[in-house]
Protein backbone atom coordinates (compact mmCIF):
# COMPACT_ATOMS: atom_id res chain seq x y z
CA UNK A 1 0.00 0.00 0.00
CA UNK A 2 1.28 3.48 -1.01
CA UNK A 3 0.87 5.90 1.14
CA UNK A 4 1.25 10.37 -0.23
CA UNK A 5 4.16 11.65 1.13
CA UNK A 6 3.84 14.51 3.89
CA UNK A 7 3.74 17.96 2.25
CA UNK A 8 6.83 20.00 2.49
CA UNK A 9 6.05 24.27 2.44
CA UNK A 10 6.56 25.66 -0.64
CA UNK A 11 4.84 22.51 -2.41
CA UNK A 12 1.84 23.02 -4.75
CA UNK A 13 -1.35 20.73 -5.83
CA UNK A 14 -4.40 20.58 -7.26
CA UNK A 15 -7.34 19.65 -4.95
CA UNK A 16 -11.21 18.34 -6.55
CA UNK A 17 -13.78 18.45 -3.97
CA UNK A 18 -17.38 17.33 -4.10
CA UNK A 19 -20.51 16.72 -2.30
CA UNK A 20 -21.15 13.19 -2.27
CA UNK A 21 -24.32 13.02 0.51
CA UNK A 22 -26.49 16.28 1.14
CA UNK A 23 -28.21 16.50 4.81
CA UNK A 24 -31.00 18.11 5.59
CA UNK A 25 -32.43 19.71 8.92
CA UNK A 26 -35.75 18.89 10.45
CA UNK A 27 -37.50 21.11 8.44
CA UNK A 28 -36.18 19.78 4.92
CA UNK A 29 -33.68 22.41 4.57
CA UNK A 30 -30.12 21.84 3.35
CA UNK A 31 -27.88 21.44 6.38
CA UNK A 32 -24.49 22.62 4.25
CA UNK A 33 -22.55 21.83 7.85
CA UNK A 34 -23.29 18.68 7.83
CA UNK A 35 -23.16 17.51 3.72
CA UNK A 36 -20.50 15.05 3.47
CA UNK A 37 -18.06 16.06 0.99
CA UNK A 38 -14.98 14.11 -0.68
CA UNK A 39 -11.62 15.83 -1.20
CA UNK A 40 -8.82 14.39 -3.59
CA UNK A 41 -5.38 15.91 -3.81
CA UNK A 42 -3.73 15.74 -7.05
CA UNK A 43 0.09 16.48 -8.59
CA UNK A 44 -1.32 17.83 -11.51
CA UNK A 45 -4.03 20.15 -12.48
CA UNK A 46 -4.99 17.54 -15.45
CA UNK A 47 -5.38 14.67 -13.14
CA UNK A 48 -7.63 16.72 -10.68
CA UNK A 49 -9.92 17.89 -14.07
CA UNK A 50 -9.73 14.41 -14.90
CA UNK A 51 -11.23 12.88 -11.68
CA UNK A 52 -13.74 15.51 -11.72
CA UNK A 53 -15.14 14.47 -14.83
CA UNK A 54 -15.52 10.72 -13.59
CA UNK A 55 -17.88 11.72 -10.60
CA UNK A 56 -19.45 15.07 -12.17
CA UNK A 57 -22.54 12.46 -12.65
CA UNK A 58 -22.18 11.63 -9.29
CA UNK A 59 -21.99 15.45 -8.22
CA UNK A 60 -25.09 16.77 -10.24
CA UNK A 61 -27.25 14.47 -8.12
CA UNK A 62 -26.25 16.93 -4.95
CA UNK A 63 -24.79 20.02 -5.23
CA UNK A 64 -24.34 20.13 -9.11
CA UNK A 65 -20.29 20.31 -10.01
CA UNK A 66 -17.15 19.55 -9.20
CA UNK A 67 -14.85 22.26 -7.63
CA UNK A 68 -11.20 22.23 -8.65
CA UNK A 69 -8.32 24.15 -7.87
CA UNK A 70 -4.65 24.52 -6.74
CA UNK A 71 -3.19 25.13 -3.43
CA UNK A 72 0.06 25.72 -2.12
CA UNK A 73 1.70 24.43 1.27
CA UNK A 74 2.50 27.49 3.13
CA UNK A 75 4.12 27.35 7.09
CA UNK A 76 2.30 28.31 9.95
CA UNK A 77 5.06 30.37 10.55
CA UNK A 78 7.45 31.90 8.80
CA UNK A 79 10.13 32.10 11.94
CA UNK A 80 9.41 28.24 11.80
CA UNK A 81 9.60 27.18 7.96
CA UNK A 82 13.11 25.64 7.96
CA UNK A 83 13.16 24.26 11.31
CA UNK A 84 9.49 22.20 10.56
CA UNK A 85 9.12 22.34 6.93
CA UNK A 86 6.06 19.60 7.23
CA UNK A 87 4.15 22.13 9.39
CA UNK A 88 2.05 24.74 7.64
CA UNK A 89 -1.44 23.98 5.74
CA UNK A 90 -2.95 24.29 2.07
CA UNK A 91 -3.47 28.03 1.24
CA UNK A 92 -5.26 28.05 -2.12
CA UNK A 93 -3.58 30.12 -4.75
CA UNK A 94 -5.74 29.71 -7.88
CA UNK A 95 -9.63 30.84 -8.80
CA UNK A 96 -11.63 27.40 -8.55
CA UNK A 97 -13.10 26.02 -11.34
CA UNK A 98 -16.66 24.26 -11.85
CA UNK A 99 -16.63 20.61 -13.49
CA UNK A 100 -20.06 19.63 -14.50
CA UNK A 101 -21.79 16.62 -16.02
CA UNK A 102 -21.43 16.43 -19.30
Amino acid sequence: MSTKPRPTVGDTAWFAEWCHEMAFDENGDADFDRHKMTRRRFTTEQEAIQYAKSVADKAAKTLGAVEVWQSEFVAYDDEDRDAMPHAGFWDVCSEPQWIEQE
